[in-house]
C-alpha cells in the first residue's frame, strides 16, 4: 500500500491553510464571482468538441456527433469526415469523463423535476447542461487552488503562499477560462496536473512498484485531457533517475516500465476512440499543424497578439523563481524548469501559435501549479516589498484585459495595440458598473449553482480539518481515483456502441455568412478567413464528388491565400484525376514547399514529374 511520508509536514501544510482565514475569504469571494460570471459564460466550437463525447455517451451511446453538434449549434463549417466514415473529432475524451456526471444529473434529476418543466424548450435544456458543466469545472478550479496552496506551504512553509496563488489566479489565463469558458479542457487539465504533482510530492520518498503504476495511471489520464500534459512525466522520470542513481540500471528500467504501463492503461481509452474515429490509434491531426524547425518563440512569449508574457506579465516573475529554484535545488526545481521550456518550444512550433481566440497563452494553463511554486520561491528569495507591488501591477494589467474582453470591447480574434487597449478602459469600466444591477436580478439556475458551490466549499473546508494518521493516504485520493476509474469504464460502453453500426453522414453546404471575419492585423485577416471558407467549400463538393465545383473552390482558395497547403494538395488531386499533370505539378510543388517533410507529397511529386517529363518527350518526338 502506498503511504504518505513525512506526515507531520503534511499535517503542518493542512494546519497552515486552516489557520489562514484570509485564504478562505478569497475562496468565498471566488465562489460568488463564479456564480456571477456563469451568466457570461458561452459555448464555442472547441468546448463543443469536448462536450459531445459525454453527450453521446449519456444520450445516444454512439460516436456519431451530427445530432450533438446540431444541439449545441455547432456551425457545419467545422465538420469533416474521416477515412473510417465518422465525423472527425480531434478533441480528447478526458474532459468528457469529468463532465459526464453533470449531463447525467441533468438527464436523471432535472428532466423529472418541476424546475425542468418550466424550461421545456431546447435553449433551456442546453442552458441546464452548460450550467452544470460549468459548475463542475468551477469546483475543479477551487480544488486546484487548494492543492496548490497545500503544495506551496510544503515547498516554502514560511513563504507568501496566499499572495502568490491569488496573484496567479487573477493574473493568468486561469482566471478567464475558469470564469468565462469553464467548459473547455483547460480547467480539467490543470486539475489533473495539480493532482499529479501532489501525488508525486507526497509519495516521493518511496521506492514502491505500485507507486509507479498509479503515477502512470494519473499521468495517462491527464494526457487524455490534454495531450501536452504528457510533458509532466519528466517529473517521475527525474525522480526515478534520482532514486536509483546508486543502484543498478535494471532498477531504473523496471520503474520506467511500470510507469509506462500505468500510462498506457490510463491513456488506452483515448487510443481506442481514435482507432474508431480515424482508423488508427493516433489521430495525427495536431502533427500536421507543427513546424518543428521554425518555432516562433519570441512571438509566442512577447507578441501583443496573445503573447504569454505580455498578457500575463506576472508569469515572468514565476519563471525567474523557477530558474533560481533550479539553480539552488536542482533535484526539485530542474524538472519544473525543463517542463516549462518544453512547453514554450512546443507551443511556439504550432502554426497558429496565437491559438485563435485565446486569452493570452492559454496552452500554458496546465503549468499553473509550476508558476505558483516559482512565484512563491521568487518572493521568498527577493523579500523586498517592491517586488510584490510590481506583482500586483502585473495582475492589474491582466485584469484590465479581462474586463475589456468580458465587456466586449476586445475581440480575442483581433489584434490590438497598447493605445487601443487603454482607450477601451473607461468605457469598459462604465459598462461593468452599469450592468451590476442586471447581474443581481433573481435567476433560478445561478442561485442553484451558487448553493451547490457553497455546499461543496463547506465540504472542502471540513476536508482540510481531517487529521491524518501515520498509515493513511492523502485524504480522498481513493475516492477521487475510484470515481475517475468508474467514469472511464462507463465510457467504454460508448466504444462498444460505436462499433455496432454506422450511420450515413450528410454534410450541409457551408455558407460564407457563417464566417466570423476578423480585423486581425499581421496574422489572420479577411483574406485568410475567406480562403479557409473556400477550402472548406471545396472539401464539401469533393465529398459529394462534384469535382468541377470543388476545383473552382480550391482555385479561389489558392488565389486568395497561396500558403494554403490543403487547398493546393486537394486541387492537385482533382487535376491529376483529369490528367492535367502540368498544372497539378505546379500545385504539388507549392504544397511541397509548404510542407517539405511530407513524404507522401514527395513521392507523388516525383511520379507526376515523371509523367510531365514523359509527356514533353512524346510531344518533342511528334
Amino acid at each position: 500500500m502506498l503511504k504518505i511520508q513525512n506526515v507531520s509536514n503534511l499535517n503542518m501544510a493542512f494546519k497552515n491553510i486552516r489557520a489562514d482565514w484570509k485564504s478562505w475569504v478569497f475562496i468565498l469571494f471566488l465562489l460568488i464571482l463564479g456564480w456571477w460570471f456563469n451568466l457570461n459564460s458561452y459555448v464555442n466550437p472547441d468546448q463543443i468538441r469536448f462536450l459531445v463525447y459525454a453527450n453521446s455517451m449519456i444520450y445516444d451511446c454512439d460516436l456519431y456527433f451530427m445530432n450533438d453538434f446540431d444541439e449545441y449549434s455547432m456551425l457545419p463549417l467545422h465538420y469533416y469526415a474521416t477515412a473510417a466514415g465518422y465525423i472527425g473529432n480531434h478533441a480528447t475524451i478526458g474532459s468528457s469523463i469529468f463532465f459526464s456526471p453533470s449531463l447525467l444529473l441533468e438527464k436523471i434529476v432535472f428532466r423529472a423535476s418541476h424546475f425542468h418543466k418550466t424550461m421545456k424548450d431546447k435553449t433551456g435544456r442546453l442552458q441546464e447542461k452548460i450550467s452544470l458543466v460549468n459548475f463542475l469545472s468551477f469546483i475543479m478550479g477551487i480544488a486546484t487552488i487548494l492543492i496548490c496552496m497545500m503544495l506551496g506551504y510544503r515547498y516554502e512553509p514560511t513563504g507568501s503562499v496566499r499572495q502568490s496563488v491569488v496573484q496567479l489566479v487573477l493574473g493568468t489565463p486561469f482566471c478567464f477560462y475558469w470564469f468565462c469558458q469553464p467548459g473547455v479542457s483547460h480547467i480539467p487539465s490543470v486539475f489533473c496536473v495539480t493532482f499529479f504533482l501532489a501525488f508525486g510530492w507526497f509519495t516521493r520518498e518511496q521506492i514502491n512498484p505500485a507507486k509507479w503504476v498509479v503515477f502512470g495511471l494519473i499521468g495517462g489520464f491527464a494526457a487524455m485531457v490534454r495531450n501536452q500534459n504528457v510533458l509532466f512525466f519528466i517529473i517521475p522520470l527525474w525522480e526515478i533517475w534520482l532514486q536509483h542513481k546508486n543502484h543498478k540500471v535494471v532498477n531504473r528500467l523496471q520503474s520506467t516500465f511500470l510507469l509506462g504501463s500505468g500510462f498506457l492503461m490510463g491513456f488506452s481509452l483515448q487510443l481506442s476512440v481514435w482507432m474508431i474515429l480515424f482508423g488508427k490509434p493516433v489521430s495525427g491531426i495536431h502533427a500536421e499543424a507543427m513546424k518543428w524547425r521554425h518555432p516562433q518563440i519570441i512571438l509566442s512569449l512577447f507578441s501583443l497578439y496573445h503573447g504569454l508574457f505580455i498578457w500575463s506579465p506576472i508569469i515572468v516573475m514565476s519563471v525567474l523563481g523557477l530558474i533560481h529554484m533550479a539553480k539552488r535545488n536542482p533535484d526539485h526545481g530542474m524538472p519544473f524548469l525543463i517542463i516549462f521550456i518544453c512547453q514554450v518550444y512546443i507551443n511556439a512550433c504550432i502554426i497558429t501559435w496565437w491559438e485563435a481566440a485565446s486569452f493570452g497563452g492559454r496552452q500554458f494553463t496546465a503549468c499553473f501549479p509550476l508558476f505558483c511554486l516559482g512565484l512563491i520561491h521568487f518572493y521568498n528569495t527577493f523579500k523586498s516589498s517592491i517586488w510584490k507591488i510590481i506583482g500586483w501591477i502585473c495582475v492589474a494589467w491582466t485584469l484590465i484585459l479581462f474586463i475589456e474582453v468580458v465587456t466586449g470591447y476586445i475581440d480575442l480574434g483581433i489584434y490590438y495595440t497598447f493605445a487601443e487597449i487603454w482607450s477601451f478602459l473607461p468605457a469598459s469600466l462604465t459598462k461593468v458598473v452599469s450592468n451590476c444591477p442586471a447581474y443581481l436580478q433573481p435567476n433560478h439556475q445561478l442561485t442553484l449553482a451558487f448553493v451547490l458551490e457553497f455546499i461543496l466549499g463547506t465540504v472542502l473546508l471540513l476536508f482540510l480539518n481531517i487529521k491524518l494518521k501515520k498509515t493513511s493516504w492523502i485524504p480522498g485520493i481513493r475516492l477521487v481515483a475510484g470515481f475517475i476509474i468508474i467514469l472511464s469504464f462507463l465510457h467504454y460502453f460508448l466504444i462498444i456502441a460505436a462499433i455496432s453500426g454506422k450511420q450515413k453522414i450528410q454534410f450541409p453546404e457551408p455558407r460564407l455568412e457563417w464566417l466570423r471575419i476578423n480585423r486581425t492585423e499581421k496574422f489572420l485577416g479577411e483574406v485568410v478567413a475567406k480562403s479557409q471558407y473556400y477550402g472548406q467549400l471545396g472539401t464539401y463538393y469533393f465529398k459529394l464528388k462534384k469535382f468541377d465545383e470543388a476545383e473552382n473552390a480550391f482555385h479561389t482558395a489558392c488565389t486568395l491565400y497561396p500558403a494554403d497547403f490543403i487547398a493546393h494538395y486537394n486541387l492537385a488531386l482533382i487535376l491529376i484525376s483529369k490528367h492535367d499533370y502540368t498544372e497539378a505539378l505546379e500545385h504539388l510543388q507549392t504544397a511541397h514547399q509548404l510542407k517539405p517533410e511530407d513524404k507522401d507529397i514527395t513521392r507523388l511529386l516525383e511520379k507526376i514529374q515523371n509523367q510531365v517529363d514523359l509527356k514533353e518527350q512524346l510531344d518533342s518526338i511528334r
